[in-house]
């Protein structure tokens, strides 16, 4: 994913170095989540999301797909370096200081915390790192920029830490807009793949897709391996298709006063 990350932050205008922070985040795993509920290779908090644009429903967490997460990160960052950075033209000598350190580190405790703490302390981040007291600014947030810079420090000397690592490929794929709600079934048939590379490509589709409850849904950007002669006629062929029924038929049941969910289980059968 490193490549696009790159590219994501150069469109952005941010530096390119923040391409290593998805290591201390989830150690660049797309799919992973964290005990507080953030998930994705950017270690997304759900609100965030909601407030940087990406969908989260049963059937898709954008949170996990890398490009749209990617592009949230960066539009959370460019933010955060203009609000700090209106904070730090605020406070006097600021211009001797870098910004970044303070960026960096709202991506962990927030924009608003690191603005109370400029605004308290100033804009040395040393002097911050030292002196700022508050319930939240505990040892995590205090070596979190400390641990971007061992990240980034061992990415660029990769070669002496793992001696004959390899470097992983670019991801190459196709991309393919869902027209209809479409199941998981029909797009392995169609399209020759199986269900585990639909996985490894759609990192955010939800498990109710994958066991066959939900279906893809309209306008999602289905990901496929990259092809020699492309996908044209796999797609007529999609979108020629007749509509599928659903294989569950869902309905709503109004909780009762004195109901347990096993009881409604029990009695709805399920």
């Amino acid at each position: 994913y490193g490549p696009m990350v790159v590219s994501t932050l150069k469109k952005a205008g941010l530096p390119t170095d923040i391409q290593y922070l998805p290591f201390v985040e989830s150690s660049y795993r797309p799919t992973a989540y964290s005990r507080v509920g953030a998930a994705g290779m950017w270690q997304i908090m759900p609100r965030t999301a909601r407030a940087l644009g990406l969908n989260i429903s049963s059937t898709v967490d954008e949170r996990l797909d890398p490009e749209l997460a990617t592009a949230a990160a960066a539009r959370y960052l460019l933010n955060s370096r203009q609000k700090l950075g209106d904070t730090a033209r605020t406070i006097k000598s600021s211009e001797k200081y870098s910004l970044f350190p303070f960026v960096i580190t709202s991506y962990n405790y927030g924009q608003s915390g690191m603005v109370r703490a400029m605004n308290k302390v100033g804009a040395d981040y040393m002097d911050v790192l030292n002196k700022y007291k508050a319930r939240g600014f505990q040892v995590a947030v205090k070596n979190f920029y400390s641990s971007f810079l061992a990240a980034r420090h061992v990415a660029k000397n990769a070669d002496s830490y793992f001696p004959g690592h390899k470097v992983a490929e670019p991801l190459q794929v196709d991309v393919v807009t869902i027209k209809t709600p479409v199941s998981i079934e029909r797009l392995q048939s169609v399209f020759s793949v199986s269900e585990q590379t639909l996985k490894e490509h759609n990192t955010s589709l939800m498990r109710l897709v994958w066991t066959g409850r939900r279906f893809v849904p309209k306008g999602y950007r289905l990901k496929l391996p990259k092809s020699a002669t492309g996908r044209s006629d796999q797609v007529a062929k999609l979108n020629s298709l007749p509509a599928e029924e659903p294989k569950f038929v869902e309905y709503s049941y109004r909780v009762q006063r004195g109901d347990t969910a096993c009881g409604i289980a029990k009695k709805e059968g399920v």
